[in-house]
């Protein structure tokens, strides 16, 4: 597979509360993980690890790029992701609020 020679990746991300309270992330296009504090920590913690991580393949292992972006997560987060985007979707429409979130977020690299 050759990796189209772009400037710019739409990445799909997803965060949820975990039990403990903790907030996690996940790129699902780079299988790229974070953990922090609250929602919005862990939502900047995931894109500079997404941002390193794409400046890394992108400059340092540029032979290898295509082997590293993309880098899918498991079938199950992407399950995940389109169930969190379904039911945020009826929460909009309904109440509003919840323990989940879903972002897309562009990475321009260098």
């Amino acid at each position: 597979m050759e990796f189209p020679n772009r400037k710019q990746l739409h990445l799909r991300c997803y965060a949820e509360r975990d039990d403990d309270g903790s907030w996690f992330a996940l790129c699902l296009d780079l299988n790229l993980y974070a953990r922090a504090d609250t929602a919005k920590e862990v939502k900047n913690k995931l894109l500079e690890i997404v941002a390193d991580y794409v400046n890394e393949a992108f400059n340092v292992d540029s032979a290898y790029a295509s082997q590293l972006i993309p880098r899918r997560a498991p079938a199950y987060f992407w399950v995940r992701y389109y169930w969190i985007a379904l039911v945020l979707r009826w929460r909009n429409k309904h109440k509003g609020g919840g323990d989940s979130f879903l972002f897309n977020d562009s990475v321009v690299h260098a």
